[in-house]
């Protein structure tokens, strides 16, 4: 979901500065995404350390459960909030640099620096590119573990609750805009400018900065990645799809909060589904 930080009112020059950083974001994490299932090394990849995908899988799906039953229960303080966002990040970049090849005690030291930096320093930059790793290690634990067909399905499960769920009267929206208020940015600010990437969190929050929910890059991304998994021209032809479909979210002309995922979702899943069935001849 995609929502002006401050408020429901955001100029088309505002929103249109935000359009350059929405597409250069899915296209720095379908980059990233790539190179580490392409050029990581083989010893290190999921399937050759299924004790440390496995216990991985299972901290990151608690996390995501938990996060499900506390929202249904409307329990979720500001305080919980951050842990859980904060844990899901630091295990995703963990996961990204273990994959890249370094040992198991240097991918933890990293991950602790980058969560320390976007817990201290409190800087757009900071904060964007914490998110972004932790996203890409996320997807990548559970892309290179769950079939094509259940990607595709649980894709398209989300698209149509983010299509009911999304829109500015949603539940989605509702969430969103109390975290917020509370300090707490549950994604990535997209600020209108390159200055804004220096300004510090809590001031981005009160401009007209825009956000981009962490589900919104990390369901699109597992096609990206499975795809990688197949071969790199696979790869980049379902990255371009979902920088297509990045471009016509920048492009839309309502600056309300609105569900992100549908042309995300679908430019990623129609070139990835293309590629599938002609795999299957």
């Amino acid at each position: 979901m995609t929502r002006p930080m401050s408020s429901s009112r955001v100029s088309d020059v505002v929103f249109r500065g935000c359009r350059w950083t929405l597409t250069s974001l899915f296209l720095a994490a379908g980059l990233v995404s790539i190179a580490v299932v392409r050029f990581g090394p083989a010893s290190v990849r999921p399937e050759t350390i299924p004790w440390i995908s496995g216990w991985h899988i299972a901290i990151v799906g608690s996390v995501i459960f938990g996060a499900t039953v506390f929202v249904l229960l409307r329990r979720m303080t500001q305080v919980v909030w951050e842990a859980l966002l904060t844990a899901a990040a630091f295990l995703g970049i963990w996961y990204v640099f273990l994959l890249f090849g370094l040992p198991l005690a240097w991918a933890i030291a990293i991950a602790s620096l980058f969560t320390l930096a976007h817990l201290l320093l409190r800087i757009v930059l900071v904060h964007d590119v914490f998110f972004l790793l932790g996203c890409v290690g996320v997807a990548l634990n559970f892309a290179l573990w769950l079939p094509s067909e259940v990607l595709l399905a649980a894709l398209a499960a989300f698209m149509v609750y983010d299509m009911v769920a999304g829109p500015p009267e949603g539940p989605v929206a509702a969430l969103a805009t109390r975290l917020v208020r509370h300090g707490v940015v549950p994604g990535f600010i997209l600020p209108s400018n390159g200055k804004g990437f220096l300004s510090s969190v809590d001031d981005a929050i009160r401009s007209d900065a825009a956000l981009l929910g962490t589900g919104d890059l990390i369901l699109p991304l597992l096609l990206v990645i499975r795809a990688a998994a197949w071969d790199i021209t696979s790869a980049f032809f379902v990255l371009a799809g979902l920088v297509v479909g990045s471009v016509v979210l920048g492009f839309r002309k309502e600056l309300h909060p609105r569900a992100a995922l549908v042309p995300l979702a679908l430019g990623t899943a129609i070139p990835f589904l293309g590629i599938y069935l002609i795999s299957r001849l």
